[in-house]
């Protein structure tokens, strides 16, 4: 239960909150937002929501997506346009989505979203809901007002920064982000890995994220890396300290994925597993030309310790993946074996 609303709260997450900050705080800009973060930080993912839907390619899959999930025909999203005034796809900017997990399996995280809100008419809204299930409890921390909702042993949640900036997340790691605001401490900037990665991504105004394996330890790492056990080569796959993915859309969409490894044998065996893989899905399609194209613009290179994926996707791509899955479900597709 507490994950669909975690995801519901998400979608909604620019018009859930509404409280006085008694504190005079600067506007933040996408920089700014890194100083926030807690060093510890080993998952990291960017979403700049305004580029995409302002992107050719981007619009083309908001199409496909809003014909198939449309958010704003949900009765409980219409009530709140409503009664807020408020839009997400004109009034969310920014998403930034922050993890860690500390030696103890601890797990702490949250999301950092920029925008642009009305609190009085959210706190309006809020006040006067008839659900009181959902109304939060409120608490203070240095200051701040942080809205909670408790659900078990779980208790999530938000702060009104200012105008344009909400935090959603665990209890525990929105007291760390306040810590780094008020007290100026070590940040993710000071994870030399995560910053290293940080600067090398090529494109960054899009979409991108970073995935520190070596530091992500115990059950999340056991998680993510159990999913290789099924293929040859795997140890690479476990053994890999380092994932970075970076998309830019314009016309068409620039994907790239770096992993870096303890040693260059790593990074060569899985280059030459994912390349056998690449061969082995172009005679599956031998007779298809458009998708051998596809296939043969996956660049897949190993490089010392480091390996890297590159490849372009085009709007025709996404209309033959809805082609593919049209001949799906009409079950007029042929087996392979």
């Amino acid at each position: 239960m507490w994950k669909m609303r975690f995801v519901f709260v998400l979608l909604l997450l620019p018009h859930l909150l509404a409280c006085e900050n008694n504190i005079e705080t600067t506007q933040l800009t996408g920089e700014d937002v890194l100083t926030l973060l807690p060093e510890e930080t080993n998952v990291l993912v960017y979403l700049n929501i305004t580029s995409l839907q302002e992107s050719p390619f981007g619009a083309e899959i908001h199409k496909q997506m809003d014909s198939e999930i449309n958010i704003a025909e949900e009765e409980e999203y219409q009530e709140f346009m409503e009664e807020t005034g408020i839009n997400l796809e004109e009034d969310v900017h920014e998403i930034w989505l922050a993890g860690l997990a500390d030696i103890e399996d601890k797990t702490a995280g949250g999301a950092i979203i920029r925008g642009d809100f009305d609190q009085d008419r959210i706190k309006t809204y809020l006040e006067n809901r008839d659900d009181i299930d959902d109304i939060p409890d409120q608490i203070k921390y240095e200051d701040r007002e942080i809205y909670v909702w408790h659900d078990g042993d779980e208790d999530n949640g938000m702060i009104f920064r200012d105008n344009e900036t909400i935090l959603f997340g665990d209890i525990n790691w929105l007291k760390t982000v306040i810590d780094n605001e008020e007290n100026n401490r070590k940040n993710v900037l000071h994870n030399k890995t995560m910053a290293k990665c940080i600067q090398d991504l090529p494109y960054k105004k899009h979409i991108w994220g970073v995935l520190n394996l070596k530091e992500l330890s115990g059950k999340w790492a056991e998680q993510i890396r159990e999913k290789g056990h099924m293929f040859k080569g795997s140890k690479s796959i476990e053994n890999m300290e380092t994932v970075v993915l970076a998309i830019r859309l314009q016309d068409k969409a620039d994907v790239y994925i770096r992993g870096i490894f303890a040693t260059t044998e790593e990074a060569d065996n899985l280059a030459s597993m994912l390349n056998g893989f690449k061969a082995m899905a172009k005679l599956m399609v031998s007779d298809d030309k458009e998708a051998i194209d596809m296939l043969n613009d996956i660049n897949i290179k190993s490089n010392d310790k480091e390996l890297k994926i590159t490849t372009e996707i085009h709007k025709e791509f996404i209309e033959k993946v809805q082609q593919k899955r049209r001949t799906f479900a009409q079950g007029n597709s042929k087996l392979l074996f």
